[in-house]
């Protein structure tokens, strides 16, 4: 099976939104500083009111809406953060054939990517596994990297999913 297609630089940005999003990784470590945080700010109302010999109320009011605004705000700014620093390392990258024209054969021995900057090749043994979104394929050879495959490049969108889960779970 040969699947010809362009990889753009929001395909990438869709991978690593992707990726950061279902990473059990990231999702900890996200999860530990939107509660750190807070805790915190809760620590500092406390401190506040024991130093200035204040009627706890107030500060905690304060330091109660700004964990809210917090815990509603900083997701967004994490994540906005992951493509600001993947729009960095493609940058700093250069051309090194991971964005423009792929040509991708998939084989019974695996998998031959081929790009103006070369071809890499992945044996199905060593493919970890499938995910997918609802317009892409990312076929991950290792916790963090993975082949990204536009769904918009691929015929049927079933066969090619069943073709590439039948090589991986041989």
């Amino acid at each position: 099976m040969n699947i010809n297609y362009n990889l753009t630089e929001e395909d990438y940005m869709h991978f690593s939104l992707y990726h950061a999003k279902n990473s059990p990784a990231t999702r900890k470590s996200l999860r530990t500083q939107l509660l750190i945080f807070p805790f915190f700010f809760l620590i500092a109302a406390f401190l506040y009111t024991w130093i200035a010999d204040q009627n706890i109320l107030w500060p905690l009011v304060c330091f109660s809406v700004f964990s809210i605004l917090w815990l509603v705000l900083y997701p967004k700014y994490f994540y906005s953060f992951v493509k600001r620093y993947s729009k960095k390392m493609l940058d700093e990258a250069g051309d090194v054939g991971l964005l423009g024209d792929h040509q991708m054969n998939f084989s019974e021995k695996g998998i031959v990517d081929s790009t103006s900057s070369g071809k890499t090749y992945m044996e199905w043994s060593t493919i970890k596994n499938l995910e997918e979104n609802e317009n892409y394929f990312y076929v991950y050879s290792s916790p963090t990297t993975a082949y990204i495959l536009p769904k918009r490049a691929v015929t049927s969108v079933e066969k090619t999913r069943d073709y590439i889960q039948s090589r991986i779970h041989m």
